[in-house]
């Protein structure tokens, strides 16, 4: 079983991630990061897909959602990785 993830500002949860799953939802879009504002969509749940398209269409969706975290992830580690280093030369 997975669990999900919290991103969050301050004590304010902005969005609950279970990458295993491939769900993203977000809890708060007024805190949520510039970075991701905007580009986290619902998909439609697989229950309701009634045609080819519309699965094609979540899929799309579900994969743009892990793209935009992975990339703010990795802006995340890029950040976290330069103040260590500026904290080292300190």
């Amino acid at each position: 079983m997975s669990k999900d993830l919290l991103l969050m500002c301050e004590d304010n949860i902005v969005m609950r991630i279970n990458v295993d799953e491939s769900k993203y939802e977000v809890i708060n879009e007024k805190l949520l990061p510039f970075a991701i504002k905007g580009r986290i969509r619902k998909p439609m749940d697989y229950r309701d897909v009634k045609t080819k398209y519309e699965d094609t269409q979540r899929q799309l969706v579900i994969k743009r959602n892990s793209e935009a975290v992975e990339t703010f992830n990795g802006y995340l580690m890029h950040l976290t990785s330069h103040k260590i280093i500026l904290n080292l030369l300190d």
